[in-house]
């Protein structure tokens, strides 16, 4: 029976750990991409077939409790930043992003779960940050474009 329940931990442990790697790609996957038809865009200056959506929430890829994506109590957690700004970066790769949750995980057994709560959060709060850039840069230059085309025609 103990050998079944460690097993069980262990397939659970994994399967989050998994999922944490599969969460963070997917956020930063989602960074270029906006969401739905324009139909529903009510900026005029978004130039993308997509719907503008600036903000990612944490009901898109967070499967566990309810986190508050107001919290950040992450930034004054100095593992969970550490931990953010190693695996932000779209250039770190999977493989290398699972390494890193995994050890990072294993770092933090005894508080594992707030652990990883705040690192999702701080990962959506970055993300999120570098996706309003983002999008803003794509305003910036429809407004410039739009611009040009008036005084070229």
């Amino acid at each position: 029976m103990i050998i079944k329940q460690t097993n069980l931990f262990k397939h659970q442990t994994s399967l989050n750990i998994n999922f944490i790697s599969k969460m963070v790609i997917t956020a930063l996957i989602v960074i270029s991409s906006t969401g739905q038809a324009t139909a529903f865009s009510e900026d005029k200056n978004w130039p993308c077939i997509q719907r503008k959506v600036v903000k990612l929430s944490a009901g898109q890829m967070w499967r566990g409790n309810p986190v508050d994506e107001k919290d950040i109590s992450w930034q004054q957690n100095k593992d969970v930043r550490e931990l953010v700004n190693k695996i932000l970066p779209r250039r770190v790769k999977l493989t290398e992003t699972e390494k890193i949750i995994e050890e990072f995980a294993n770092k933090h057994n005894g508080n594992r779960k707030k652990q990883l709560e705040q690192s999702f959060l701080g990962l959506l709060s970055e993300t999120n940050k570098i996706r309003q850039e983002i999008i803003s840069g794509i305003g910036k230059f429809s407004s410039r474009q739009k611009g040009l085309s008036k005084r070229i025609i």
